[in-house]
C-alpha cells in the first residue's frame, strides 16, 4: 500500500467521525454555538502545537510574505469559503440525512477537483480516472433516486 493512500484512508475516516460528532453535538448545541467553541478550541490547539514544536517564529514572519496582494487576497477569499462551508455543513448535518448529503458532497468535491487539477494545473489524467470519475457519480444518483 502506498504512503498517500493510507494518508487519504486516514483523513476519509476522520472525517467520517467529525461528521458524526457533529451530528451528536448539534443535538445539544446549536451551529452557531459549535462553529464558536470549535474555533475556538481549534486556535488554542493550534497555538499550543505551534508553540511546542518551536514553528511560532516562521508563523510570525508571514507579514514578509503578505505584501503580495495575490497571496493576500486568495488567504482572505480562503477564509471566507471556509467560513460559509462550515455553516453550510452544520446546517445540513443538524436537519438533513447525512448519510445522503455527505457523499454527495464527496462526489462533487472529486469531480470539481478533478477538473481543476486538470484544467488549471494542467495534471495528467488517464482514461481510467475519467472512468472512475464517472462511476462515482452514477454511483450517487442511484443513492439518490427515488
Amino acid at each position: 500500500m502506498s504512503q498517500p493512500f493510507v494518508i487519504v484512508s486516514g483523513l476519509g475516516i476522520l472525517a467520517t467521525l467529525a461528521v458524526i460528532l457533529k451530528k451528536y453535538i448539534l443535538i445539544s448545541l446549536s451551529p452557531l454555538e459549535l462553529i464558536f467553541y470549535g474555533h475556538i478550541l481549534e486556535f488554542i490547539l493550534v497555538i499550543l502545537f505551534f508553540l511546542a514544536t518551536g514553528k511560532i517564529k516562521s508563523v510570525l514572519q508571514i507579514q514578509q510574505r503578505l505584501h503580495n496582494p495575490q497571496l493576500l487576497l486568495a488567504i482572505i477569499v480562503y477564509a471566507c469559503l471556509m467560513i460559509f462551508g462550515t455553516f453550510g455543513i452544520l446546517w445540513l448535518v443538524k436537519y438533513k440525512s447525512i448519510s445522503k448529503f455527505i457523499p454527495l458532497m464527496a462526489v462533487v468535491s472529486t469531480f470539481l477537483t478533478f477538473l481543476a487539477g486538470v484544467v488549471l494545473y494542467k495534471e495528467k489524467a488517464t482514461m481510467r480516472d475519467f472512468a472512475a470519475i464517472i462511476f462515482m457519480c452514477v454511483g450517487i444518483f442511484l443513492m439518490n433516486w427515488k
